[in-house]
């Protein structure tokens, strides 16, 4: 996995040097992945996708002005039914978002 620098380097590197349509695509696809492919996966593969995707992809979507789509991936990383990263964490945070 990425540290700090290194995720921060790569993501650099998309934004100034490739297509912004196709990290749009990208984000997009990786936030389909989350909820759809990934279901009959291993563990650790779902692991290491939901961290991917939060150090990496849910940045960039912010950073190129797809907030609704960076947060919904973000959201997935968590989600006790993709059971992924802290599934019991998202439950609590849904509550205190809600109230």
């Amino acid at each position: 996995m990425y540290d700090d620098v290194a995720t921060g380097a790569l993501r650099e590197l998309c934004l100034n040097f490739y297509d912004a349509r196709a990290i749009v695509v990208e984000v997009c696809r990786r936030s389909d992945d989350l909820s759809n492919s990934l279901a009959g996966a291993e563990q650790w593969q779902r692991q290491l996708a939901a961290l991917e995707a939060l150090q990496i992809f849910a940045p960039m979507g912010h950073a190129l002005g797809l907030a609704s789509v960076s947060a919904e991936l973000e959201d997935r990383c968590f989600q006790a039914r993709h059971w992924v990263l802290w599934p019991s964490v998202h439950p609590v945070i849904s509550v205190m978002g809600a109230s």
